[in-house]
């Protein structure tokens, strides 16, 4: 891909990224993080965490964007408060198409399979949330770790992503059982989680409730169980079942004990498909999880190229597009409206139309089917991804 091509590609992509994100005032996600941010500015930092993150907040650090995001952007850019708490999300876009273009730079098909996937537009725009961000640190640091003597700055792009949201602690089987060498793995730790670890303890070593604060650091969102995989269906299908709940209970054991069965496996391949099988795997496995949750996967899978991303975006922008069709609904059912969105009044109509249909039990069902799908699909790709010959001999190097 030439780079006036490239350039092409992603100012129209930006363009549609900032006028999608301006349309829609998004999921419950961006009235909670504008929510934040004004127990911010009203009662300061330490009150975000005096719970322990089970009300205000429970991501490590991303309090600090909340200020920066919607307070000095939207101050100087007059940027209305819905578009600007999607900027983070915005830049996670951009980073990893950068690192998809840096790491392909003679095939432009990673990066426009990521830049023009319908998962990454719809969690982008719609949805909101740090976790474009913090995928796109992730990657960063599995490509950067395919590079001999390189694992200092994947160290710390793992790090920032820790920082961000908890969740990259759970890649480090992939990140380490994929690095080459003692000293290398040694690197990885030393210089990801260390800097991570020194700035919250920092953090607590400030904090007026100390014991508040490691509350809000050790915290963990369950997601919501019985909306995905197995035991979605036994709960819709047999909710007095034992073993729809048992096995939502169980599922972050599971997860943990798999990926260290996996270990063998992840040894055999490049660190960014390992990350890409774990993050598929948690997929499979997870009795339910935000739906923004699926975008993890979407820059790993363009690197797989189109036989992995294509199925996965299909299958993936069905499903949020109908879940996203809904939650607008019943905002709009419940009088929900964001202020300073120009949009509202068409929001309105169009939402009028919808809602009946949208907030009724066959969408439901409706939901669980195209989900059921998607499982189906990330369970065939991450079979295909884990084949130490599978996705590079297809997509070229």
């Amino acid at each position: 891909m030439t780079g006036r091509r490239f350039l092409a590609h992603l100012l129209a992509g930006l363009g549609l990224r900032l006028l999608l994100a301006w349309f829609w005032s998004g999921s419950y996600d961006v009235y909670t993080l504008v929510r934040f941010a004004g127990v911010l500015q009203r009662d300061g930092l330490w009150a975000l965490y005096s719970d322990g993150g089970r009300i205000y907040h429970f991501h490590p650090a991303v309090v600090v964007l909340y200020a920066v995001v919607l307070f000095l952007f939207s101050g100087l850019a007059g940027l209305p408060l819905h578009l600007a708490a999607k900027l983070p999300a915005l830049a996670g876009d951009l980073l990893s198409a950068g690192a998809l273009r840096a790491a392909r730079p003679s095939d432009g098909r990673p990066f426009l399979l990521f830049w023009w996937n319908p998962v990454s537009l719809l969690t982008t725009c719609y949805h909101g949330n740090f976790d474009s961000l913090h995928t796109a640190l992730v990657l960063c640091a599995a490509l950067l770790l395919a590079r001999e003597g390189r694992e200092r700055p994947a160290g710390l792009a793992w790090g920032a992503a820790v920082v961000l949201k908890k969740v990259p602690l759970l890649w480090a089987a992939a990140l380490l059982a994929s690095t080459r060498g003692r000293p290398a793995k040694t690197a990885l730790l030393l210089w990801g989680l260390g800097p991570a670890a020194a700035a919250f303890l920092l953090v607590l070593l400030a904090a007026p409730d100390r014991l508040g604060v490691l509350r809000a650091f050790t915290y963990s969102a369950a997601g919501y169980e019985g909306t995905w995989g197995i035991t979605a269906l036994l709960s819709r299908w047999a909710p007095a079942l034992p073993a729809a709940r048992t096995l939502a209970a169980s599922a972050p054991v599971v997860l943990v004990a798999t990926a260290l069965l996996l270990v063998p496996r992840l040894r055999r391949l490049p660190p960014w498909r390992a990350v890409l099988v774990q993050v598929l795997v948690f997929y499979l496995l997870a009795s339910g999880f935000g739906l923004q949750y699926l975008c993890w996967a979407v820059p790993f899978l363009a690197l797989g190229g189109r036989r992995l991303a294509l199925p996965f975006g299909a299958a993936g922008g069905l499903h949020l597009a109908l879940a996203y069709l809904q939650g607008a609904s019943k905002a709009f059912a419940h009088g929900q409206r964001f202020p300073g969105n120009p949009w509202n009044d068409l929001h309105g109509a169009l939402l009028s139309r919808i809602a009946p249909a949208a907030t009724a039990p066959a969408w439901d069902t409706l939901l669980l089917a195209t989900a059921t799908i998607l499982w189906l699909v990330v369970l065939r790709t991450a079979i295909e991804a884990s084949r130490p010959d599978g996705p590079e001999s297809w997509a070229g190097r």
